[in-house]
């Protein structure tokens, strides 16, 4: 999403040309925008009149947007499936470090090979990891497993095989292995 102390985020989060399509939208975050007309995180282009869906299925997304409280969640049309955001979240995703943290990143360490890709990821992985009360654990879509979660991180401790982001370069928590760098 947007970075508040930087500028608006007055676009949707996703849109589609005619003629391209997406089979799924789903266990998303879409969260940051702040921009006080209303939106529709995911819609066709603007310039493209036609009303064809472009999304096959969209479910158990969590929208956050407290800045842009108009916001439609899904554009007239775009989902062919009639029952989109039947299990959505709108709400606060809880995220570890909460709405304002920010990761820092030196960049010239990172061009220097000082700051490995590992490491920034790591830092986005603590950021963004739901906390213990977040409403994401164990509310993804259902197809994913039992115990699938909406955002790209599972909560602390989650030993599921597709909870990765950030987990590659060091020492794997569950065993103490070294990961491949």
């Amino acid at each position: 999403g947007g970075a508040t102390n930087f500028q608006a985020f007055n676009a949707p989060f996703i849109e589609i040309s005619k003629g391209c399509g997406m089979a799924s939208v789903r266990n998303n975050v879409f969260s940051g925008a702040c921009v006080t007309n209303p939106i529709k995180p995911l819609v066709n282009r603007k310039d493209e009149k036609d009303s064809e869906p472009r999304i096959g299925y969209a479910d158990y997304n969590c929208f956050f947007n407290p800045q842009s409280p108009k916001a439609e969640l899904y554009a007239s049309g775009i989902v062919e499936s009639k029952d989109a955001g039947a299990h959505d979240i709108k709400g606060d995703p809880g995220f570890a470090q909460g709405p304002s943290a920010q990761v820092l990143i030196d960049i010239g360490e990172a061009w220097a090979g000082k700051l490995k890709v590992s490491q920034i990821l790591a830092q986005y992985r603590e950021r963004y990891a739901p906390s213990a009360t977040s409403p994401l654990a164990s509310k993804g879509d259902p197809a994913d497993g039992k115990e699938s979660f909406i955002g790209a991180i599972g909560q602390k401790g989650c030993t599921r095989a597709d909870d990765c982001f950030g987990k590659f370069g060091g020492t794997d928590e569950k065993s103490g292995s070294k990961r491949e760098k």
